[in-house]
């Protein structure tokens, strides 16, 4: 299930069909769709309702989230960790050049290891992934490897990245912050 959200090509059908697949994911997923929308007038009814609403890149996160959780063991420091970091790519992802959704698999399949307690090498390769996100991951080459790179060297010690212009990267804080915000209430309410 984790390799075919990791696939940047996955359709809405598809996700859609993997989410009405296993109904306790259904049931989680309406779960954080519907704590996400609790200012919205209308209560979320279907996976296709949260489709709708939120969009197949953003369900798609946060199904990878929950089924992370779920094979994780519910381990919420270390869910939530992988959840900052995936949402603090996707936050930067524009300033880097790369798609958002891409950012967001990446980032989170990057901490993956710690969340499963497996080898990153044996995640990866369990994932099937190939292409740009492989090397990202494995290699951290590309733009998309070098935002993951400067993610993990933020988490490890905000003072120590630079972005372009080889100054602090005030940007990073402010998308590390609010990616802790974000993963505060998506984790805890998953």
């Amino acid at each position: 299930l984790l390799s075919r959200l990791a696939d940047p090509e996955l359709s809405f059908d598809d996700l859609e069909d993997l989410v009405y697949r296993d109904a306790a994911l259904t049931v989680r997923v309406l779960q954080a769709a519907n704590a996400a929308a609790s200012g919205a007038r209308r209560h979320l009814d279907s996976a296709r309702d949260a489709l709708m609403m939120l969009g197949s890149d953003r369900l798609k996160s946060w199904v990878i989230l929950l089924v992370a959780s779920d094979a994780g063991g519910r381990d919420a420091a270390r869910l939530s960790e992988a959840a900052v970091r995936a949402r603090t790519c996707e936050e930067l992802a524009e300033d880097w050049g790369v798609r958002p959704d891409v950012a967001f698999t990446a980032g989170l399949i990057s901490r993956l290891d710690v969340v499963l307690g497996l080898p990153a090498e044996l995640v990866i390769e369990r994932l099937g992934l190939s292409g740009e996100l492989r090397e990202a991951l494995v290699e951290r080459t590309g733009n998309l490897g070098r935002l993951v790179a400067a993610v993990e060297l933020y988490a490890a010690g905000p003072g120590e990245v630079h972005h372009g212009d080889g100054g602090p990267s005030r940007r990073m804080a402010e998308a590390h912050l609010a990616a802790m915000a974000w993963a505060t209430r998506t984790v805890g309410g998953a």
